[in-house]
């Protein structure tokens, strides 16, 4: 569905999977206080398109941590390479999030990347994230 917005057309009914628009938005939300986790939001408004139907927001913000308070990642991807994938919505786009990945990645951080189209394989074992760079 973002891909068609961002090519100017409107997608099929079909096309919009509301997973895709999760995290999308940046809101100026206020974090959790004292020890809270997590500041909870809600807004409750008419529908514009019928005002017997109601929407409901609901958006989380977690407490802020610095990078050098996270504990070292691990990731692991499981990287599809079938035909199927040629589009340059698919691969072209993985390769594009790697790298923008791999520009906040820290020395204690890990990557690993699996392939399958078929049979699985290793394409790039457990590597420091000051490597990937």
């Amino acid at each position: 569905m973002r891909r068609l917005i961002n090519q100017d057309q409107l997608s099929p009914k079909d096309a919009v999977r509301t997973e895709e628009l999760l995290n999308y938005f940046h809101y100026d939300l206020q974090g959790p206080v004292n020890q809270d986790p997590v500041a909870i939001h809600t807004e409750l408004s008419s529908a514009p398109w019928n005002t017997q139907h109601r929407l409901l927001r609901i958006a989380l913000k977690v407490k802020a941590l610095k990078t050098e308070q996270l504990p070292p990642s691990n990731l692991v991807f499981l990287l599809d390479v079938s035909g199927s994938m040629e589009g340059p919505n698919r691969l072209p786009l993985f390769k594009a999030s790697m790298k923008m990945l791999a520009d906040q990645l820290r020395p204690e951080d890990h990557v690993a990347i699996v392939t399958y189209a078929g049979t699985a394989g290793l394409k790039l074992g457990s590597t420091s994230g000051h490597q990937m760079a």
